[in-house]
């Protein structure tokens, strides 16, 4: 990731896969989605990700991808923002059955 970045990578480029953090997120790859927030990539960006699309927050919910939700939740991502599909993250984290991801949304959505 370092190297796209010296060479002038867009850091928000969009595909019809989503964004480098929408992808991150969605694979719970928690070191890269670290340096993509470090680097101030917007994580409100919908689409792409997988089924029903969504923001960062949202894909790494449905996958149970707790500790990237968490990193996501500290840097501000919206907690009810809706995807492609008007689903929430607390609804993609209990469609996937990820009970923790569930407990730290909802815990989340107290303060």
């Amino acid at each position: 990731m370092g190297e796209l970045f010296k060479t002038g990578a867009i850091l928000d480029a969009t595909s019809r896969h989503g964004t480098a953090l929408s992808w991150a997120a969605n694979g719970g790859h928690d070191a890269v989605v670290r340096l993509l927030l470090k680097k101030n990539a917007n994580f409100e960006i919908k689409g792409g990700g997988g089924e029903g699309g969504g923001t960062p927050l949202s894909l790494a919910a449905a996958w149970g991808h707790e500790s990237t939700v968490l990193q996501l939740l500290e840097s501000g991502a919206e907690l009810y923002a809706k995807g492609e599909y008007g689903q929430i993250a607390l609804e993609r984290a209990r469609e996937g059955g990820h009970k923790a991801t569930v407990k730290l949304l909802e815990g989340w959505s107290e303060y």
